[in-house]
């Protein structure tokens, strides 16, 4: 079992958004005795899981609807499956579009170096 700190640490999450994320329904944490989270290794990964979710994009709304599926059982198997190609689809898009930034921002990249290069070579020419 983990606590609160040890868990935000590994994960890089503040207190406050896994708060946030027990409090609209995205995890339930096990608490002891005096009421302190209890994070086991299930809360973690379930924990773990949303994370990455939310860093592919995924909605806080799209969350909370998967969330509902995965604790209807397996019946909604079909339709968490939707919800994950439907955002594996918009990442990949994401992707694509900035790959498309990048190959312009690097093809700018070395207009710069070429003019440089030129500048230089003038210099050099001209005995600067």
């Amino acid at each position: 079992m983990k606590t609160m700190k040890e868990v935000a640490e590994e994960l890089g999450l503040s207190h406050d958004t896994i708060r946030y994320y027990e409090r609209i329904g995205l995890l339930q944490v096990p608490r002891d005795k005096n009421g302190y989270r209890q994070f086991d290794q299930q809360s973690i990964d379930w924990l773990f899981l949303v994370k990455m979710l939310r860093k592919s994009g995924m909605s806080i709304e799209s969350l909370v609807d998967y969330v509902g599926l995965v604790r209807q059982g397996d019946s909604t198997i079909a339709a968490r499956k939707a919800i994950l190609q439907e955002q594996e689809e918009r990442l990949k898009e994401q992707i694509a579009q900035q790959e498309a930034v990048l190959e312009m921002l690097s093809h700018k990249v070395a207009t710069y170096d070429s003019q440089l290069l030129h500048f230089e070579q003038e210099r050099l020419d001209k005995g600067e």
